[in-house]
């Protein structure tokens, strides 16, 4: 028997109920449908038959399909997933040979390493500086736990715990003086699939000094590349869905602190500028991104280069401004819960309209009609850039032949 065939005869309500809250309802299980919004439970799912059915948006199948559904997998990727979930041996369609063998044992050694650093890191959150830092963001211990943060005290070496030197070397833990992370503070980041597993770290400093890198990330290794990787994403990937768009951070505390407010349809690009990588990942739970950057120089940089990645890949993109050059950790600690998800909600505008809308006078008409044409120009959909070269045109009341031409120049 085949691994497809043995997971379609373990009843579905073991699969399903792992993701969606089942209720009993005569012969079968009902509950609020995890594919659209809905308050009166359409979602029907039967052992007996082994199938799932919403009688409101339509979807169905067995459970391999509800996994692919669920967590945009591939069906290979869903069959792996659902063997590890049950308990069942996962062989691929082609056999290994050894030099593969090898390497799934390795990397299998690697994510039991880096989930035994995580558990290290997080029982030293009692060292003073750890706590400090804690108190001083506003980091309750509850979120301290969701997010499995942590410290690494200075001087500390995994050698003498006796893990292997070269996987220490390998997963960019240690190098030969110690830990690279000692005296920081520890933000893990995890792989975004199922409950999502550590595979890199970043360490943040406590110190002021300039000459001190405030961040220093794992490096790409084979289970780790940070153009790949949004942080939080792991977490955040159900509220995304239910919301319907998602919240483009730049930094691991932005995410904490909005996280803690109730906002949890977030993510950060980890420890990169963001990439088009990262938006195709995205873009299987959303086409929708509100940008939150920080206010100053270098988030503005960094919200442009964002806008070249996700308009050619047709995601909606809105963005929200904070005043006085604020990052949304600031702003959400100054200001409190309530009032940044008030912000969020009422601050939220597209990107091209907020564009035409600052053209209030010849001078910002001059400076900023080429910008906006820059990112017409990225947009793939020939009708939705005609949309916008016509509101451009009735804006500025420039000659709709010299705004094309200027497009094509």
């Amino acid at each position: 028997m085949n691994l497809e065939d043995k997971i379609l005869q373990i009843p579905i309500e073991e699969t399903i109920s792992k993701y969606v809250k089942l209720k009993r309802f005569g012969s079968g299980l009902k509950a609020c449908c995890p594919f659209h919004n809905e308050n009166t439970p359409s979602f029907n799912v039967s052992n007996s038959k082994g199938i799932y059915k919403c009688f409101g948006c339509g979807e169905g199948g067995n459970a391999i399909k509800f996994v692919m559904k669920y967590e945009n997998m591939t069906f290979p990727e869903a069959l792996k997933h659902l063997a590890e979930m049950h308990g069942l041996e996962y062989v691929d369609y082609k056999p290994k040979n050894d030099a593969e063998r090898a390497a799934e044992l390795r990397q299998e050694s690697m994510r039991i390493l880096l989930e035994d650093a995580t558990r290290i890191f997080h029982s030293k959150l009692g060292h003073q500086d750890a706590i400090t830092f804690l108190e001083d963001r506003g980091i309750s211990p509850v979120t301290a736990e969701i997010f499995q943060l942590g410290y690494c005290p200075t001087g500390y070496s995994f050698h003498d715990l006796h893990y292997d030197a070269d996987l220490l070397r390998e997963t960019q833990l240690e190098f030969d003086r110690g830990c690279r992370f000692q005296g920081r503070f520890i933000f893990p980041i995890h792989d975004y699939a199922g409950a999502g597993k550590p595979i890199a770290f970043a360490g943040r400093t406590f110190s002021k000094s300039k000459e001190v890198a405030k961040y220093i990330n794992s490096g790409t290794y084979s289970l780790y590349n940070k153009s790949q990787v949004l942080y939080n994403l792991n977490r955040s990937k159900d509220h995304i869905r239910k919301a319907g768009f998602a919240i483009l951070t730049e930094g691991y505390m932005d995410v904490i602190t909005l996280w803690q407010a109730d906002v949890k349809n977030t993510v950060a690009a980890s420890g990169t500028a963001f990439t088009a990588e990262q938006a195709k990942l995205l873009s299987r739970f959303t086409k929708e991104i509100t940008v939150l950057f920080d206010g100053d120089s270098a988030g503005i940089k960094a919200f442009r280069k964002s806008l070249e990645v996700l308009i050619p890949q047709e995601f909606r993109v809105k963005v929200v401004t904070l005043p006085d050059g604020m990052d949304p950790d600031e702003y959400t600690q100054e200001y409190g819960a309530e009032q940044i998800r008030e912000y969020l909600t009422t601050q939220s505008v597209d990107i091209l309209d907020k564009l035409l809308s600052d053209l209030q006078n010849p001078y910002d008409i001059a400076l900023q009609v080429d910008e906006i044409l820059d990112l017409v120009k990225l947009m793939t959909n020939p009708l939705l850039q005609n949309v916008y070269l016509d509101e451009l045109n009735r804006i500025t009341n420039l000659n709709y032949s010299i705004i094309e031409k200027q497009l094509y120049k």
